[in-house]
């Protein structure tokens, strides 16, 4: 195994001085790194006494075991020390390793992994000095069959890496600069399904890098800010990336030139599966915003819907459409699919998913079908029964909701009958039912 260093998170500068003042007399030099763990081995955390006024001294092969009250420390020769802090819940447990420098402490974490009965969860490893390297991906896949392990390369600009591994698959999570000599690397982990680049704040990922990612099997996925914007070239994402996430933090980004011409990009993919548009204001700026859609914008959005058939989710968040255009939108996610459905989260946000479920499916068409007949039953009642009848009628919608759907019904009566040959014999009552309330709908009209 090698570059052991990189198991080590270090800590900020500016957040050690509060591990100094555990135990003074242990920490020798203001200069010493603070190093730190995330969930050692069970082993090490069933040693821990919470309630102890007095130190109890362990003696082990490779040093002494020091607890005072709810810290764990390791003196091995005064040179380092291991502090081991639990929360209240004692569900998380947090390593500290002080010492004069990396290769200082590197003996103690050594003897952490290497004790025996070692179950290591989850763990995380900051450094400021030297990036992991492919060979310490690999050496962790091998012996870590059930692990979440990260690498936070400079926190002061939010720079992560983080492997989530089971014994099926891998996924990877990648915020911040890119390494072009590591994550090609990282391509060739076994079962590596899925990598998702969030915040790519400098740069985005090179055109090679997502294609050595980009197997049939795998899902990429891209949270894209404005600075991307501004500093990348777009035109390496946009054969590769499956989910997209597009956020804005001002008004006048969204129908820029630039989220046009990134959309013309994405939908010439044919690949996509989520695209979400998210508007995350500063703290001076409302929490909801209101865009109407340029007509290029709307365009590049229809074309999306049009060409990318495996297309589950569309997503507006604190964002509300208006203007013409934004119509031009939902009609084409009706007629995208015959499979659409809409949820309103709340009167700011809407969601447009694909159902692929059938039976799913088929309980939309049914209460819709039902309310929409209820609705209309509403005209052969005089007046006044019409009046007293139509708040429980509603249930809390709009007509705007019944419009909605009503060319929802309109757009999916075929599928009724495409559908009703290939659903299990349990489904296809309820198939039939909605068929029936589909005739007395059209009666009704």
């Amino acid at each position: 195994m090698s570059n052991k260093e990189d198991f080590l998170e270090l800590i900020p500068q500016e957040v050690a001085p509060r591990l100094h003042r555990i135990d003074r007399k242990y920490y020798h030099e203001s200069t010493w790194p603070v190093y730190r763990m995330i969930r050692c081995p069970s082993h090490v955390r069933d040693l821990y006494r919470s309630e102890q006024d007095h130190p109890t001294v362990i003696q082990t092969g490779n040093g002494t075991m020091i607890y005072v009250r709810r810290y764990l420390m390791v003196d091995h020769g005064k040179d380092y020390l291991l502090i081991i802090d639990w929360k209240v819940d004692e569900t998380d447990v947090c390593c500290h390793i002080i010492g004069p420098s990396k290769e200082a402490v590197l003996e103690t974490a050594t003897m952490i992994y290497n004790l025996p009965s070692t179950s290591l969860d989850f763990f995380q490893i900051h450094t400021r000095d030297a990036f992991p390297t492919i060979d310490l991906f690999h050496w962790f896949y091998a012996n870590y069959t059930s692990t979440h392990f990260s690498f936070a390369f400079d926190s002061r600009r939010s720079e992560y890496l983080g492997i989530r591994r089971t014994s099926e698959r891998c996924a990877m999570t990648y915020q911040g600069k890119l390494l072009p000599s590591l994550l090609p690397g990282i391509a060739t982990l076994p079962n590596l399904q899925e990598a998702s680049f969030c915040h790519c704040w400098y740069a985005m990922p090179t055109k090679e890098t997502l294609l050595a990612l980009a197997l049939p099997a795998r899902k990429i996925a891209l949270r894209i800010n404005e600075a991307t914007f501004k500093r990348s070239a777009l035109d390496s994402v946009h054969i590769i990336a499956k989910e997209v996430e597009i956020v804005f933090s001002t008004r006048s980004m969204f129908p820029s030139e630039l989220t046009v011409s990134f959309l013309r990009r994405m939908g010439h993919s044919g690949q996509l599966e989520r695209v979400s548009f998210q508007y995350s204001p500063k703290a001076s700026l409302p929490d909801n915003v209101s865009v109407s859609f340029p007509e290029n914008v709307a365009q590049e959005l229809v074309r999306i819907l049009r060409t990318n058939a495996h297309l589950r989710v569309l997503q507006f968040h604190n964002i509300t459409l208006e203007g013409k255009h934004a119509k031009e939108v939902l009609v084409a996610i009706k007629q995208n699919t015959k499979l659409w459905r809409a949820e309103t989260e709340s009167s700011q946000n809407r969601t447009f998913s694909y159902n692929r479920d059938p039976i799913e499916f088929a309980g939309t068409i049914n209460r819709y079908l039902a309310d929409f007949t209820r609705f209309f039953r509403l005209a052969k009642e005089p007046p006044a029964i019409r009046q007293a009848l139509l708040g429980e009628v509603l249930n809390g919608k709009s007509v705007k909701d019944f419009q909605f759907i009503a060319s929802f019904l309109e757009q999916n009566v075929d599928t009724l009958c495409e559908i009703l040959q290939i659903l299990p014999d349990t489904v296809e009552p309820a198939f039939k039912r909605a068929r029936r309330n589909e005739e007395n709908v059209e009666r009704a009209v």
